[in-house]
């Protein structure tokens, strides 16, 4: 149509009975229906039917998650939910503290609550707006921060029960270790954690992002911060189990004294041991999710990836729960009104290792 268009033209123009055709060398388009941009727009048109020919003989063409609706679903909203349930309730037990029958003091009590109720909103909010940042709707470094920094909140919140039971159960005032025992020591060491974790996930790149000969892609940044949160679970998780025995023991040797609050305490003592035990699960997981799970490209989804993130959720769940039951334990009411009377405080019950004969 475009030669016919132009020597057409051409013929009328030189009237002449012999004219030679006009080639496409300097050649003006000017039929205004056959352009360039329709000649690419059928070639790009062409070429999607091609990928969907070809797709479509390996299998359907779908979007991430369409495989699995259902589980992706459950995933979402069950996580969204469960965290919903442990922020109202803690909430609510900031609202209803008792210094006379609550086993922790008033303030761990709202500090870790506060901090679970943070953890709680934040999971809210990274599960609801957009899971896993799989539209790219935030920031890539926003996006690593909500994902990881409510983790080392939780092991905050771990190692203050852990600092509360031991400055409660042994007399720490005549060693080496009363300078370390102390709210000051977590409040710097958790301060540092999340500020490194914050750093390096801001100053991560396209540089410092590798590829893996399985084609697995690994942050650098955000690897080390992960590899921070496995030593951090380690200690917390070993060493409890360290405490654990020794608090035990000590308890053992004072049970025939204040039994209702003793009851408390042991209760306190192996809920805490499940903490313990799933925070070395945590660290676990995440040590096989280092070397097994692609976990820069989340859109790429599939069930090992579904799998390890909705496990991870799940222990989260699990350890805000536990801190959250060992926080409001009560203590009875037979101890309590003879401490009250002697003018003691609640904290007097468990100074087990002072050498007192009370």
């Amino acid at each position: 149509r475009n030669l016919q268009y132009a020597t057409s033209k051409q013929f009328n123009d030189t009237r002449k009975e012999e004219y030679t055709p006009a080639t496409t060398i300097g050649f003006e388009l000017r039929d205004p229906e056959m352009s360039t941009e329709r000649y690419h727009n059928l070639a790009n048109v062409n070429s999607d039917k091609k990928i969907l020919k070809q797709d479509s003989k390996n299998g359907p063409v779908q979007r991430p998650g369409a495989t699995w609706p259902f589980a992706w679903n459950v995933h979402i909203y069950l996580a969204t939910a469960m965290f919903t349930i442990l922020a109202v309730y803690s909430i609510f037990k900031i609202f209803c503290y008792n210094k006379f029958t609550h086993l922790f003091t008033q303030y761990y009590f709202i500090t870790l609550h506060l901090i679970l109720v943070f953890v709680c909103l934040t999971r809210i909010f990274y599960m609801c707006y957009d899971p896993y940042n799989i539209n790219n709707s935030l920031p890539i470094f926003i996006s690593e921060i909500l994902l990881h920094v409510p983790e080392i909140f939780l092991s905050i919140a771990f190692a203050c029960t852990i600092l509360f039971l031991l400055n409660n159960s042994v007399n720490f005032k005549n060693t080496c270790l009363a300078c370390l025992v102390r709210p000051r020591t977590i409040m710097l060491g958790g301060s540092a954690h999340v500020l490194s974790c914050v750093m390096l996930h801001i100053f991560e790149n396209s540089n410092t992002i590798v590829r893996t000969s399985h084609g697995v892609e690994k942050r650098v940044l955000g690897l080390t911060c992960q590899i921070i949160y496995i030593i951090v679970c380690l200690i917390l998780g070993l060493c409890y189990l360290l405490v654990y025995k020794m608090l035990k023991s000590i308890l053992q040797k004072k049970s025939h004294s204040y039994i209702n609050g003793f009851q408390s305490l042991y209760q306190a003592i192996h809920i805490n041991l499940a903490t313990a035990l799933l925070f070395v699960l945590m660290a676990t997981l995440q040590i096989y999710g280092i070397f097994g799970i692609n976990q820069v490209n989340v859109t790429k989804f599939n069930w090992l990836q579904w799998g390890y993130q909705f496990s991870l959720r799940l222990i989260e769940i699990s350890i805000v729960a536990l801190i959250s039951w060992v926080i409001s334990l009560k203590v009875g009411l037979g101890p309590l009104q003879h401490e009250k009377a002697d003018g003691q405080k609640i904290t007097g019950l468990f100074n087990c290792a002072a050498g007192s004969s009370n």
